[in-house]
């Protein structure tokens, strides 16, 4: 048996019950005395309206987490636990930007660091390159003199 796929719910696909539509009394706005024939109390909707104010001691203290858990909330109101949640989210976002900004930094130095261990220095490379070039110089210039002085002695010892 396959379990069946879960129609996805967006703001198009929500509607109000045909049925409450048809009859708005449908909508239970508060709790029926047996004893009396009055319709409803209205207890149901002011707790719901007085969520935006405040809340009872019960569900002021312990709410549904986004994990599934209970925890303790210090909030008067969904107003107040929405705004502290914004907060939280806030604060959240500023730790990251500024350990974003902290590891940059120490990318940078280790990335520089490297770089100048196994990186390549130009003005070094051309002070070696010209104590290259004077030394072939002077070792040309030392053949060619000696080439010279074995010259001038094979010369002297050619008289007739």
């Amino acid at each position: 048996m396959t379990p069946t796929a879960l129609p996805t719910v967006t703001a198009a696909t929500i509607s109000l019950n045909f049925a409450i539509q048809q009859d708005s009394n449908r909508i239970a706005t508060g709790t029926i005395d047996p004893t009396s024939v009055t319709v409803g109390d209205g207890s149901i909707a002011q707790s719901i309206s007085s969520l935006a104010t405040g809340w009872d001691a019960l569900s002021s203290t312990m709410l549904t987490n986004d994990f599934g858990g209970k925890t303790p909330v210090a909030a008067s109101s969904l107003g107040d636990y929405y705004a502290a949640n914004v907060a939280s989210l806030g604060v959240s976002v500023q730790q990251a930007t500024q350990m974003k900004a902290g590891e940059d930094v120490l990318v940078t130095n280790v990335t520089n660091q490297r770089a100048s261990i196994s990186g390549v220095s130009l003005d070094e490379e051309m002070t070696n390159l010209i104590q290259y070039q004077k030394s072939y110089s002077a070792a040309a210039r030392m053949v060619t003199m000696m080439d010279s002085m074995f010259d001038s002695l094979l010369n002297m010892g050619m008289t007739k």
